[in-house]
């Protein structure tokens, strides 16, 4: 079992399921206005450059460091073919980001399920533009499916819908971007392993896919839900982030006062609430400063109080095995983080400085970061 990840951006660009918005609210924020980005999937990373070009860097099964070739790599190798890069996603398998001023999105890696949505089921060692699809002002990248956010707010979604998770109300894989129905609006979207959800501009946020657990946050707990529907009980919404791995996935979203309210499962604390499994209500974490922004992972939830701390709930205090080793956490600071501007979880611990132009990490049990050598 991989350790938890907890990726934290100081003073710089978006992580994978961190949101955050112009000051007009209306879009998520450039490369241009946050800064560089690192992000990291299963067993690979990817970050981006000050020349806007991407490099990665690990594991290479499927290609997925996107450099022309599925050699494995000891040190960071550059991305082909992407310039001008303007948002970066990086998933368990597969990466995608946003370049140009046309706003072209583009993916690499794995393709099993047709992820990469270029219209084929072949993996891809290099970028390769996603069909029937044109600008686009975000993207996220779940196990096996990808959405976007068109220019125009529609959500765009391909790749494996085996639980329903692209909204299209079958279960039929595509590899083609398809538009989700009933979704306007959208200024965000991120996604889990067999669950997605879309922040629209008044506030409200929609969700589709497996609900077992009460991943969707209808008010109850269903098997699937093939079409997107509502959230009950969150309103004036300002960012959302989902996280979690063979459908074990749950939802936060913070809203305007600065309150987290979460949903799904919470089989490792991540929603604080004890021993129930799943939580199909959104719930309010409480003890925690007002919150600026939040990301999701597999054992965890993390956020960043308005005042730049973090603090960090649910099975944080990491083991090789957290199913048997489980210690619940309710939010609580992590020491010797000051100033952060992004945070998003998913297996180890990684932070940028860009001031200092470094990568630091960090791993399970005690947090103290030393320097990243990619």
């Amino acid at each position: 079992m991989s350790l938890p990840l907890i990726l934290v951006y100081q003073n710089c660009g978006k992580s994978l399921e961190a949101i955050e918005f112009a000051s007009d609210g209306s879009n998520l924020l450039d490369l241009d206005e946050k800064g560089l980005v690192a992000e990291i999937g299963s067993g690979f990373g990817c970050k981006t450059t000050e020349q806007k070009t991407v490099e990665c860097w690990g594991d290479n099964q499927f290609g997925r460091l996107g450099c022309g070739s599925n050699i494995q790599a000891n040190d960071s190798v550059s991305v082909v073919g992407l310039t001008d890069v303007r948002k970066l996603a990086v998933g368990h398998f597969h990466a995608c980001a946003i370049a140009g001023n046309t706003r072209t999105l583009s993916c690499w890696g794995k393709n099993e399920f047709g992820q990469l949505g270029d219209g084929t089921s072949v993996d891809s060692n290099r970028p390769r533009p996603v069909s029937s699809l044109g600008s686009v002002k975000d993207v996220a990248v779940g196990y096996g499916h990808t959405c976007a956010v068109t220019t125009e707010g529609r959500v765009a979604c391909w790749g494996q819908n085996s639980n329903g998770q692209l909204g299209l109300g079958d279960t039929n894989n595509r590899n083609v971007a398809t538009l989700v129905a009933n979704v306007y609006g959208s200024v965000a979207v991120t996604a889990a392993s067999s669950h997605t959800c879309a922040l629209n501009n008044d506030g409200l946020v929609s969700c589709w896919g497996l609900n077992d657990r009460g991943q969707l946050g209808r008010g109850s707990v269903a098997s699937t839900l093939f079409l997107p529907g509502q959230v009950v009980g969150v309103e004036s919404v300002v960012g959302i982030s989902s996280g979690g791995a063979q459908g074990l996935d749950s939802t936060c979203a913070v809203n305007a006062a600065g309150e987290v309210f979460c949903w799904g499962n919470n089989m490792f604390c991540q929603i604080n609430r004890g021993n129930e499994s799943g939580i199909g209500i959104p719930s309010r974490i409480p003890e925690l400063p007002a919150v600026r922004s939040l990301s999701v992972g597999i054992y965890n939830t993390c956020a960043i109080t308005t005042v730049g701390e973090v603090f960090c709930w649910g099975n944080i205090t990491f083991s090789d095995n957290p199913t048997t080793t489980l210690t619940c956490r309710a939010p609580t600071r992590i020491p010797g983080l000051a100033g952060i501007r992004t945070i998003s979880t998913m297996y180890s611990s990684l932070a940028v400085d860009t001031q200092a132009s470094e990568i630091f990490e960090w791993g399970s049990a005690t947090i103290s970061p030393s320097v990243f050598g990619h």
